[in-house]
């Protein structure tokens, strides 16, 4: 007669070891591939940062063109109370773009500034940086290209 034996036998933990390290593996793919989660992830955090340096000058051009046919601006509004008319931001350039951009966020020239290279877009009339992005416009306020800052020759 045969004993009842317990336990697992040693084919059984071979086996269970075999598809945990399937298991592993197809992880580490999904993770780390081409078209894993922490490759999508960069894209996705370069697109979003690449979408907020454009939405941050379309508003800036926005509040300039509003500014610019508004028949009752004579410029921003000082500490004092009074207009101060050297603060008149209704022209699209650069200067004014990130002189809009730095009052309605509170961003410093550190964030906001000239770019130090330009990239080369045709039919651009103004670059500024915001951030690690520059943005290039047209005199019209048109945003041309959006490159990263570190990309420009």
């Amino acid at each position: 007669m045969m004993k009842n034996q317990k336990g697992i036998t040693l084919i059984a933990l071979v086996i269970t070891i075999i598809v945990l390290l399937i298991l592993a593996g197809v992880s580490i793919a999904m993770l780390t591939g081409q078209n894993g989660l922490l490759t999508k992830a960069s894209g996705a955090k370069t697109s979003t940062n690449e979408a907020e340096a454009r939405e941050v000058v379309t508003t800036a051009v926005g509040t300039i063109l509003a500014n610019k046919y508004d028949p009752t601006y004579k410029g921003e509004i000082g500490t004092n109370g009074a207009v101060d008319t050297s603060k008149l931001y209704n022209t699209i350039d650069a200067a004014t773009v990130m002189a809009v951009i730095q009052k309605d966020t509170g961003l410093t020239d550190q964030d906001v500034h000239a770019p130090t290279k330009a990239p080369s877009v045709t039919d651009a009339d103004g670059h500024i940086q915001y951030k690690e992005y520059v943005v290039s416009f047209d005199e019209n306020g048109k945003i041309l290209a959006v490159t990263e800052a570190s990309t420009i020759e």
